[in-house]
């Protein structure tokens, strides 16, 4: 069709196409991969975040080596409601990040297994 158009320049065909049998681009492994170690790191990154900002003393014992008496120990009472409703929620974020995970592992074998 460009020949036809523009008499003055000439065309020809120095390498044919080769269809390619995988794709290049994406890398579904090398996201996956990516993935979970930025997952791990933001996460550890959180944790230890957090874990530095907490100021809580949570015994007794963080005064004996400072050489400061206690003179007092406000017990902790828990309600056996607000338990039992924090397990609940705790099994709950547990089953959705097993099946979370699950499914990302999934994947994750898929792709490996159709390259």
């Amino acid at each position: 069709q460009m020949e036809i158009n523009n008499k003055s320049a000439t065309f020809r065909i120095v390498d044919p196409a080769v269809f390619p049998e995988f794709p290049i681009s994406p890398n579904m492994l090398k996201m996956f991969l990516l993935a979970i170690v930025g997952g791990f790191g933001c996460g550890f990154g959180v944790v230890f975040l957090l874990e530095s900002l907490d100021n809580k003393i949570r015994s007794v014992k963080f005064f004996d080596g400072l050489g400061v008496e206690v003179l007092a120990v406000v017990p902790s009472i828990e309600d056996p409601v607000y338990k039992r409703r924090r397990y609940r929620g705790d099994l709950f974020l547990f089953g959705t990040s097993t099946v979370y995970v699950c499914c990302f592992v999934g994947f994750f074998i898929l792709e490996v297994f159709l390259r």
